[in-house]
């Protein structure tokens, strides 16, 4: 007797964190006790199931734990080899792994589960919903590779916690399971959806669609080929996708996916279309809880498909034949894809504007360079003057040397060159083009040239004793088009402002930047598209009273603002999108009055009500909240931490009509 159906359940349970009183994190434990079992339904699942426990910094910083043998699970199976085949009808030993602790520099704890599909026929891995976490713990999951799953294939899921706050958390207990069947009997299950359809395009679907929706390749008798061409997120076929509805699969005789076919649909955390070869306009863009697709049978991808979605893992493009324009675009993601696998033969078109890559599988030549997965080569014919035609490759830079023969860097040459870290200059080189590196995150450069008012050597840049003022745009330095490149900056305190001129450049690779209190104007959007920022501080004894609108506009990497005492106020989104980035923040006793926009965003394109940390603390009395005349809806919510004497101020007026969040004392 063969098996279609597989229950794997884990049992979690999250206890016993502590802090110090002054806010630092000592022993924080959280203990996964993991235990698996299997339950059985009638015919032909095979699995091969193995997992490891990960921590990290973040995402991208992971590694496995391996101080205890329990993090790993070695591979196991449900079946035996029986002449060559899987045969028989067993249960798997429990997976129970050690306590793994957030330690203070690692607060992001992964684990990975990777199924090989051992049956005859495609397979469909669904987790349940994850309920019982406290707010000190954020969850995310990569689901999209193991809602499909061919026969003999390997897909990972992961699950990733990441602790949001200093804070105290009771303790918790939550389950989750993974329901494992053949992808034909979740279609052939699925009822109350009605499909309009006309000559094989779906073009509208009504009824209440499940938190797993399958999307059929024949209805009534009729291949389904193709979903409608929309214009919006409302004139597209799933407009009518229920709220509850997390996963899509669309089964393989589906080809063509319409423009709009998904977009601006936050709820779904996971889609899979293994037919699927070409992928129109803006087909996910803006599907914000999307972090995985599997593209790898897709041939062309239309213009911003996937912007603005956070995709990270390995992107699998070894199908395509034309990426159109900017189809990775990125606004307010800036994704950080750890393996990317192209077709050699495959157009580019501009198509990673704004991603970062670690790896790089893809081989192409042009005038004057060869480029051979990530590494840049120059040669002689590309004769003194470096230039890398617009930005088709430059996304995927991650290695370049460049030879004494370059005398000259031209215009725009890296412009888009955001993957590579380290550069050496030589000295051959006179003059650089303007924007040659003008949304580079370089962590190292090694290059030298003296102005008359500014002296820079190795990324850092030094202002003479005279200037007012540092600007990306203006300036001997901005004028010798240093600013990509620098990483770190000096001035003397003849410098009173800090004006930004800038249309989208920025100091690209700075981290870390402290505001002096000799400053006495800061321009609106002076930090825009400083990509590789991470700190910024206000140094006490600021000037500055005001925090102006948009001041760190497209700023991925910023996770620390550091207020100082003498702020009065926060701009029009000031912190946007920086609001999208970090977890807690903290405002001085001397605001008096907040925008509130601070906590939303609207674009034009992208309407985002609550953008408020996971953790506010409020040091003073409630501020007064403005701009929300013609925003009758807006509320926001999260926890807000304040000090016992200001706490009756939080709980009327505007702040208990537009808050809708915790309020805890500190």
């Amino acid at each position: 007797m063969k098996r279609s159906k597989i229950i794997v359940t884990f049992c979690m349970c999250i206890f016993c964190l502590s802090f110090l009183v002054i806010g630092v994190y000592a022993a924080i434990t959280v203990n996964f006790n993991l235990q698996s079992s299997l339950s059985f339904n009638p015919e032909g699942v095979y699995v091969e199931i193995s997992g490891q426990v990960y921590r990290g910094e973040d995402y991208y910083s992971l590694e496995p734990l391996t101080e205890n043998s329990s993090y790993t699970l070695s591979k196991t199976m449900n079946y035996i080899e029986e002449n060559g085949n899987p045969s028989g009808n067993f249960s798997i030993s429990p997976w129970t792994p050690a306590e793994v602790k957030f330690l203070p520099s690692e607060k992001f704890v992964q684990y990975r589960l990777n199924f090989t599909n051992k049956s005859d026929e495609a397979i469909s891995v669904i987790p349940s919903e994850i309920t019982g976490l406290p707010s000190s713990i954020d969850i995310t999951e990569d689901v999209s590779h193991v809602l499909y799953i061919e026969s003999g294939e390997t897909a990972s899921y992961t699950l990733n916690f990441e602790l949001n706050s200093n804070n105290i958390m009771a303790s918790t207990t939550f389950n989750t399971s993974f329901n494992i069947q053949k992808t034909s009997e979740l279609a052939d299950n699925q009822t109350g959806v009605t499909f309009t359809v006309n000559n094989g395009v779906i073009e509208n679907i009504s009824g209440t669609t499940s938190r797993v929706f399958v999307v059929p390749d024949e209805i009534n008798g009729e291949k389904i080929t193709a979903i409608k061409d929309g214009t919006s997120e409302t004139d597209q076929a799933f407009a009518n996708l229920s709220s509850d509805t997390k996963y899509v699969i669309m089964e393989k005789g589906i080809k063509t996916l319409g423009s709009y076919s998904f977009a601006f649909n936050n709820n779904l955390t996971g889609i899979a279309f293994p037919g699927v070869t070409t992928i129109n306009e803006s087909v996910l863009s803006m599907c914000t809880n999307i972090k995985t697709v599997n593209l790898k049978n897709v041939e062309n991808v239309g213009s911003e498909s996937f912007t603005n979605i956070p995709l990270r893992g390995t992107l699998n493009l070894s199908s395509a034949l034309n990426l159109d324009g900017c189809f990775m675009i990125a606004y307010f993601n800036y994704p950080i894809i750890d393996n990317l696998i192209l077709n050699d033969a495959c157009e580019l078109n501009m198509a990673f504007r704004g991603i970062t890559f670690k790896n790089v599988d893809y081989t192409t030549s042009g005038n004057g360079y060869t480029f051979n997965n990530g590494v840049l080569n120059i040669t002689d014919s590309m004769g003194s003057t470096l230039n890398i035609t617009a930005d088709t490759i430059q996304p995927l830079i991650l290695q370049v040397e460049i030879p004494d023969f370059i005398t000259s860097i031209g215009y725009a040459a890296f412009g888009y060159a955001q993957s590579l870290k380290e550069i050496t200059i030589p000295s051959s080189v006179q003059s650089i083009g303007s924007s040659a590196f003008s949304n580079c995150r370089f962590d190292s450069v090694i290059y030298e040239k003296t102005g008359s008012t500014y002296n820079f050597k190795n990324g850092h840049l030094t202002l003479n004793e005279g200037i007012t003022t540092l600007s990306a745009e203006q300036g001997e330095w901005a004028d010798d088009n240093l600013t990509g490149l620098v990483i770190s900056v000096s001035m003397p305190s003849s410098v009173t402002t800090l004006d930004d001129t800038s249309s989208g450049g920025g100091f690209s690779s700075i981290k870390s930047f402290t505001i002096p209190n000799t400053v006495t104007t800061l321009d609106s959007a002076f930090f825009a598209f400083w990509l590789n920022l991470e700190e910024l501080i206000f140094e006490e004894g600021t000037q500055i009273t005001i925090v102006p609108e948009l001041l760190v506009g497209a700023c991925p990497n910023l996770k620390t603002i550091v207020f100082a005492e003498g702020i009065t106020s926060i701009g029009p989104a000031a912190l946007m999108p920086f609001s999208l980035y970090f977890n807690e923040l903290t405002l001085p006793a001397s605001i008096t009055s907040l925008d509130l926009s601070l906590f939303y965003m609207d674009s034009g394109f992208i309407f985002i009500q609550n953008l408020m940390p996971h953790s506010l603390y409020m040091l003073g009395t409630a501020p007064a909240l403005t701009n929300y005349a013609s925003l009758s809806e807006l509320s926001f919510y999260g926890t807000l931490y304040v000090k016992e004497e200001y706490l009756s101020t939080y709980q009327t007026g505007d702040w208990a009509t537009y808050f809708k969040g915790t309020i805890e004392t500190f």
